[in-house]
């Protein structure tokens, strides 16, 4: 009896060090994150000072905003070779990691839009005071 108490008290000291793996990164510090999206080579963040990228599991961030017409990005999504950002005042996308930004669309130009997501090849944005929109086209210039 006592070597099945043993054997549950390793086990459970085991399971809870596996869930409790937590790691502060490097970043960002004194910043809020709203959104975190990976490419597959690429963590993206989107904070309040706009896209913050690490390509290095987060050992360190760089900020990469060119393009953005607003910093205070919202959300994230990948879609294709593209990585979505909103924002409040329109839909980018980028296909070089976030080096270069460009609107994904007239559409979405001058929406508040809080909120993005994938879903079978589709991209959805939620937006603040309008309707939802879709996407089938990786977000390509008026197919919103």
């Amino acid at each position: 009896m006592k070597k099945k108490i043993i054997i549950f008290a390793v086990l459970g000291l085991g399971i809870l060090y596996l869930r409790a793996q937590w790691e502060e990164t490097s970043g960002p510090m004194g910043g809020y994150v709203r959104s975190i999206a990976w490419d597959g080579e690429c963590v993206y963040a989107a904070t309040g000072g706009g896209v913050l990228v690490s390509e290095n599991d987060g050992v360190s961030w760089e900020f990469r905003n060119a393009g953005l017409s607003s910093c205070d990005t919202k959300s994230l999504a990948v879609l294709g070779d593209y990585i979505f950002v909103s924002g409040d005042e329109n839909v980018f996308r980028s296909s070089d990691q976030g080096m270069n930004w460009e609107a994904a669309g007239d559409e979405m130009a001058g929406k508040y839009t809080k909120t993005l997501v994938v879903c079978n090849d589709v991209i959805f944005a939620g937006t603040y005071l309008y309707e939802i929109y879709r996407s089938e086209i990786t977000g390509q210039p008026g197919l919103w």
